[in-house]
């Protein structure tokens, strides 16, 4: 019986508290924590897979094992039924090989996995983004090095993870690093977003607004009294407690580190500073004040600081006809939604305008990633899956859509329909693997995938690719940045009152609570880094 996780409905919440202790990961047999020394004792993995010195897997010798893939998602009806296909798939490629797919609801997958961690449960591949604290655990011990050849199990990517050092963009194996070890492999898609807004098509075509105009969010204002005006059921400008128009702004010439730091991206240097700092609160109170006067002239809804409203449900009801968003190769196609509002066109279509080209930083290219658990029992089986991942586009379609004609139908060579309330649709084309691999659907473009390769060859990489920052020297103001940064973000991004008081009263405490200690440590690691990576 394969073991499954019932977890509630589907919600984001991306968690900016601090990491759970993981000391417990180094305990297992696999190898020690990546600050010790490597472990020399025989592992379940060395019994239970091919010779670590081989430079193939030995596949003939393979003993049954099942492969645990953790990910974010709603648990799907039709779950057991796909893993019976996957392993119907991986009979010849990975024989004695199978997948069990674990889906945890989004709102409860960070708690429910730093829990399996630091428990030392055993799992497999574990979904381990940058934004699920991911470098922390890592420097915890919770994942195995992949390019270690003092492991028991060998260097795992060189000899398991032929296809995906032949299919993946070589920027994404430089970010998730530490300490020269790699402990997750990207999923293989557009290396960088940038930054802009989306419009309805309809609205704008309506009332012939010349969107190019849009370089920053106060370009928008000239349109925002039309809409008022003319259009009662639309909010000229939405926000709540989950999504503000201040999400997705640009960085004005700032990378953000973390825990309130930056770095400005278009001076020659490194000087990190925090969000309290002179240049840095100039560019946050002038945001906050335009969304303050919006919310006085009621382009803002009154309602901002308190509502529960997914975005999605307003979108789909025709309420909202702007969002400030990521912008990509085949954005356009993604933000398109059912349109429930009873009139108008079947579906809201947008047009995105770009106001900042994209840069390949270490949290965009470690946005999207696996690693292999440090509790799993056969880690050499784990990439061996994951490899297949890369390279075999029926097992990666597999995972990610189902069954076809159960649960999409082919409607071109390399596009489906997915079927609705089919039973399996777990949303997962960007988790995992390669997704220039995946069958387009239906509404997208057929060049998506040459524009993500083009768009990946051309993006602006980060000086500090690579760079990762560990939290754990200053883990006290890290809580305490986490806490009082939580209690002023909702009512600064919903625009109710006048921001100077309350801009100054955070920053007071901020300053208090010292996050003037994180920009040194911050600053330290930084130049540690550079020294070590000759930059």
């Amino acid at each position: 019986m394969k073991k499954r996780l019932k977890a509630p409905a589907l919600l984001l919440t991306l968690s900016m508290t601090a990491a759970i202790g993981l000391s417990a990961c180094g305990n297992n047999n696999n190898n020690a924590s990546p600050s010790a020394s490597p472990s020399t004792s025989p592992t379940a993995s060395e019994s239970n897979s091919p010779s670590a010195s081989s430079s193939e897997p030995a596949k003939t010798e393979l003993q049954p094992f099942e492969v645990s893939i953790y990910m974010p998602g709603s648990p799907q009806k039709d779950q057991v039924v796909v893993e019976e296909r996957i392993d119907e798939l991986l009979k010849d490629k990975l024989p004695n090989t199978k997948v069990s797919l674990n889906y945890i609801d989004w709102s409860a997958y960070l708690e429910k996995t730093n829990l399996m961690l630091q428990s030392g449960e055993p799992l497999d591949l574990v979904f381990a983004p940058e934004w699920y604290q991911f470098f922390s655990n890592a420097a915890k011990g919770a994942f195995l090095p992949l390019n270690d050849d003092s492991l028991a199990q060998g260097n795992l990517l060189a000899q398991y993870g032929k296809g995906i050092s032949e299919t993946i963009n070589p920027s994404y194996l430089q970010a998730p690093v530490i300490a020269g070890k790699l402990y997750a492999i990207p999923t293989n898609k557009e290396l960088a977003q940038g930054r802009g807004f989306a419009f309805r098509k309809d609205i704008v075509e309506k009332y012939n607004f010349d969107i190019s105009t849009v370089k920053d969010l106060k370009d928008i204002e000239p349109f925002l009294q039309v809409i008022k005006e003319k259009e009662p059921n639309i909010y000229p400008v939405y926000s709540n407690k989950q999504d503000s128009v201040l999400d997705w702004l640009q960085d004005y010439g700032y990378q953000q580190l973390g825990f309130g730091t930056y770095i400005n991206r278009t001076v020659e240097g490194s000087k990190v500073i925090s969000m309290t700092s002179p240049e840095y609160l100039a560019i946050e109170l002038a945001n906050d004040k335009l969304l303050n006067d919006w919310y006085k002239k009621g382009y803002l809804n009154k309602n901002a600081p308190t509502t529960q409203e997914k975005i999605d449900d307003i979108k789909s009801a025709g309420k909202i006809w702007f969002i400030s968003t990521t912008t990509s190769p085949g954005r356009e196609e993604a933000l398109r939604i059912k349109n429930n509002s009873g009139s108008g066109p079947e579906n809201f279509d947008w047009s995105i305008v770009n106001t900042q080209a994209p840069l390949v930083t270490t949290s965009q290219a470690t946005g999207s990633q696996f690693a292999i658990a440090r509790s799993s029992k056969d880690p050499a089986r784990a990439m061996m899956v994951l490899d297949l991942l890369y390279t075999d586009k029926e097992l990666l379609n597999t995972v990610v859509f189902g069954i076809q004609d159960k649960h999409y139908t082919k409607v071109g060579d390399n596009k489906i329909k997915q079927i609705a309330d089919s039973g399996y649709a777990p949303g997962n084309a960007w988790i995992i693997g390669n997704q220039l691999n995946n069958y387009l659907l239906d509404n997208e473009s057929d060049s998506k995938y040459e524009e993500y390769v083009e768009f990946n060859k051309t993006a602006e990489q980060s000086p500090l690719l690579g760079f990762s920052f560990n939290p754990d020297p200053v883990k006290t103001q890290v809580a305490s940045y986490n806490t009082i940064f939580t209690e002023f973000s909702d009512i600064l991004r919903t625009g109710p009152v006048d921001p100077v008081d309350i801009l100054k009263k955070r920053n007071d405490k901020l300053d208090k609570a010292g996050i003037g200690k994180i920009v040194e440590e911050m600053q330290k690691q930084l130049d540690e880094w550079k020294v070590a990576n000759g930059k």
